[in-house]
């Protein structure tokens, strides 16, 4: 019997090779990576430097603060690396070659900041606390439902980072 993620796929490896992108689908692979990359920086700067920073002065007195600024710290240094290598290199995804190494570049920076997202629900978790869980809760679905609306264009990121962003907190 398969499992939920072997049904769905949100962690098949086929999503995470680049011979998702082929010459005979080139064009339309390419619109999707140049539509998912013209939101990028909006995304890199709304989420750590708001949500981020609100879910750490949320928790500020009841998780550890050096927990709390450790994983703001690798939370906003990821992002900073996301940020400069997208400023770098967006506009390149012209050739079939380029194309697959954004392909390539877009599913590990997905995977870093849905690493760093899901580590929130276990973080921040607070156990027998209703209240904070329940708000540890909607801001974390709040970061999926954002992720949901950048990803949709690019199916691999959109599968791995709502994967990776659930399921710790589920498992919390």
């Amino acid at each position: 019997m398969k499992t939920f993620f072997q049904r769905t796929g949100v962690f098949d490896a086929a999503q995470l090779q680049t011979s998702l992108i082929r010459p005979d689908n080139f064009a339309v692979r390419a619109a999707q990576l140049r539509a998912r990359l013209q939101d990028y920086p909006l995304m890199l700067i709304a989420a750590p430097a708001t949500i981020g920073c609100l879910l750490v002065l949320l928790f500020w007195d009841v998780v550890a603060q050096g927990a709390l600024l450790t994983w703001l710290s690798i939370l906003a240094t990821t992002q900073a690396t996301e940020l400069f290598v997208w400023w770098r290199a967006s506009r390149a995804t012209e050739s079939f070659i380029e194309s697959r190494l954004w392909h390539r570049r877009l599913v590990l920076m997905v995977i870093t900041a849905g690493v760093m997202w899901g580590a929130a629900g276990l973080v921040f978790f607070v156990p027998h606390n209703l209240a904070y869980q329940a708000l540890l809760t909607a801001i974390e679905l709040g970061v999926v439902c954002g992720a949901a609306m950048v990803h949709p264009l690019h199916t691999p990121s959109w599968r791995l980072s709502l994967g990776l962003m659930l399921l710790p907190l589920i498992v919390s």
